[in-house]
């Protein structure tokens, strides 16, 4: 899929995102986008008005091979050659890393995530002193992607060619990984994710969604089944901490008609839905 999005936003972060890209540009061939800045390249993609628009942030999450040779620079060159910091996040040998810092007044925040390659998610040097924190199941974004043109923050050089996991691996891989979360707010903005762009983004492209799901299912139906038994208990109703909790995620101003009892009800009928389609593709 490729689609051509305008970068002249309003938002700081987004500027900061596309910077961040511009640096990386040698090597954004090897690199997928995930997390959080995903819905909103879909929402920019599909041209929704500011009600529908996905959370912002300022942490970039980028996955990448579990081994990126060297072109001219290394990406660590790069980001501290451009004044990014380096934060240790765990006291592990070799270290979780991120690279925080500044581009031109607008604040970033990455880190190199990969795929675990066996039982151990560990972390493994990826590139020279670049580390990423490996994890099951980021082969269903890094291998099921979308590459998507964004302007530059200038306007005057061609576009940058930037991978995306298509939705469809998106969903998937929300849906098995939010229960892995530490962090009860973690894994209710991951199901929140997964709501958002079914409900957003499913009307147009439900079915690129389910048929590149159905894809995903027939290589891997115990992940899946797993995911079906885990997430039909968590969300029994509309009533539980779950789903409440998936429901207060809801930025200021998205689905401004809806009050708060008629969001709730929303949030698990859009999970439900998922859930009953899923049923259906693994019998």
């Amino acid at each position: 899929m490729n689609a051509e999005l305008d970068a002249s936003s309003s938002f700081s972060q987004f500027r900061g995102f596309i910077k961040a890209l511009e640096l990386l540009e040698p090597y954004l061939d090897t690199l997928v986008i995930a997390g959080g800045w995903v819905p909103y390249l879909y929402h920019q993609h599909l041209g929704l008005d500011e009600s529908q628009r996905a959370p912002l942030t300022v942490d970039m999450d980028i996955v990448t091979p579990r081994t990126i040779p060297v072109r001219d620079k290394s990406i660590d060159q790069i980001l501290t050659e451009e004044g990014f910091a380096t934060d240790f996040r765990s006291v592990s040998e070799p270290p979780v890393t991120a690279y925080t810092g500044t581009i031109g007044g607008d604040d970033i925040e990455i880190e190199f995530l990969t795929y675990a390659a066996g039982h151990a998610e560990d972390v493994i040097p990826v590139q020279g002193a670049l580390t990423a924190q490996s994890l099951h199941y980021l082969n269903l974004l890094y291998n099921n992607t979308w590459v998507i043109q964004l302007q530059r923050t200038s306007g005057e050089q061609p576009p940058l060619s930037v991978r995306l996991p298509g939705p469809g691996a998106f969903v998937a891989h929300k849906s098995i990984v939010y229960k892995k979360r530490r962090e009860e707010v973690k894994r209710a903005k991951d199901v929140f994710y997964l709501v958002y762009v079914l409900s957003q983004c499913g009307p147009q492209w439900h079915d690129w969604i389910y048929d590149d799901i159905q894809r995903l299912i027939d290589e891997q139906p115990a992940w899946f089944k797993k995911m079906h038994k885990r997430m039909s208990s968590d969300f029994a109703s509309a009533d539980n901490h779950e789903t409440k909790k998936v429901a207060a995620q809801r930025p200021v101003g998205f689905m401004p008609a809806l009050n708060n009892a008629q969001f709730i009800q929303y949030v698990f009928g859009v999970i439900h839905d998922y859930l009953d389609t899923i049923g259906s593709l693994i019998t």
